[in-house]
């Protein structure tokens, strides 16, 4: 895995700009495609042509292990080819250097091929199977849409492809991880999904989250916990009480973005002291990463990181599905959740 410098500079030279759209597929619905069937061995692969980009690379990975490390595809006069070993289906994550992720449906034996203009990702183009058509189409079908509307779109998107798996997305992405979510329409939505895909365990795991969300909305206290941190110290809500703000984070040793969060954190409290409680959980392999990162910038609050990532029971409590995801509480009492880091910095100070 190379620099972040290298990584940018790349992009940079292709006039890679910033997306509204990064908002749109974070990597936090990733956690909830896990399919309960699939059969049959075989690859799955990813063919890729942009314009206006002769060389670069991102990383891809992927929640559900179809693949079990952070991979990097490279581009080369504009094309890439990724293949990797799939028995089952599930999801791969494609993330760019502004941290863009872009989700893949992974099937054994299917290729996807992606068309975009390093310059407007906006216009990328997915196609190769039904679900990723699906996603494809409803990204553009959104650009430039007010947030309302596109609450209506998403939800008659779900009644129209009840059987898909880009409609779990859709639920997830837009009903429950966003900063003012809708667990009442989302539990509505999810009936309408398992009517359609009985044998998704997903979606009862999902249905079971949003329920369980939906008694944890603005005005909770802090979820009972018990995890042991990365210096083998028990860490349960005691470490989050006792100061007038707590903040529960997620990051990971590539997502430079949550990183910077934890740096922004790390500044205000120090700058007041006795008023932060911080909890941080790291969904990344790479300990020898993470006890670099700690040391470099001298994070001492409790960092939870074990092999379950996503699936970590205490990360669980908090319904946090994504890297750099974050909840608030103010006094004991959640106050916000799935902020952008300059609104986390503002929630902070207002607080």
């Amino acid at each position: 895995m190379r620099k972040e410098g290298i990584v940018r500079t790349h992009w940079q030279e292709a006039k890679f700009i910033s997306l509204s759209l990064c908002q749109l597929i974070p990597m936090s619905f990733c956690l909830l495609l896990f399919l309960s069937c699939g059969a049959g061995g075989g690859n799955f692969r990813v063919k890729g042509t942009f314009k206006n980009l002769n060389q670069g690379e991102f990383y891809v990975y992927s929640p559900d292990g179809v693949i079990t490390k952070v991979d990097t595809i490279r581009v080369d006069k504009g094309n890439f080819v990724y293949t990797t070993p799939c028995e089952d289906p599930g999801t791969l994550v494609l993330v760019f250097p502004n941290f863009t992720e872009v989700p893949l449906f992974a099937s054994s034996g299917k290729t996807v091929k992606i068309e975009g203009d390093a310059t407007n990702l906006q216009a990328m183009v997915m196609s190769g199977t039904k679900d990723n058509e699906l996603l494809s189409a409803f990204r553009h079908q959104i650009v430039g849409v007010a947030p309302p509307e596109v609450l209506k779109l998403a939800e008659a998107f779900v009644n129209e492809h009840p059987d898909s798996r880009a409609a779990v997305y859709i639920v997830s992405q837009y009903f429950m991880q966003t900063a003012n979510p809708g667990y009442q329409k989302a539990q509505q939505l999810l009936k309408v999904l398992a009517e359609k895909q009985p044998k998704n365990i997903t979606l009862t795991r999902l249905q079971k989250k949003a329920a369980d969300l939906a008694h944890a909305q603005k005005g909770s206290g802090i979820p009972d916990f018990t995890a042991t941190d990365c210096k083998g110290r028990s860490v349960n809500k005691s470490a989050l009480l006792g100061a007038p703000v707590a903040v529960v984070t997620t990051f990971s040793s590539w997502n430079y973005d949550s990183q910077n969060t934890l740096r922004v954190i790390h500044r205000e409290q120090r700058r007041r002291p006795g008023k932060i409680k911080v909890l941080s959980f790291f969904l990344d392999g790479n300990r020898a990463e993470l006890y670099r990162l700690l040391q470099r910038d001298t994070i001492n609050w409790p960092v939870i990181a074990d092999a379950d990532f996503f699936e970590n029971p205490a990360l669980q409590r908090f319904g946090l599905t994504a890297i750099n995801d974050n909840i608030v509480f103010h006094n004991g009492r959640v106050v916000a959740r799935h902020l952008k880091q300059n609104e986390l910095l503002d929630k902070i100070k207002e607080l």
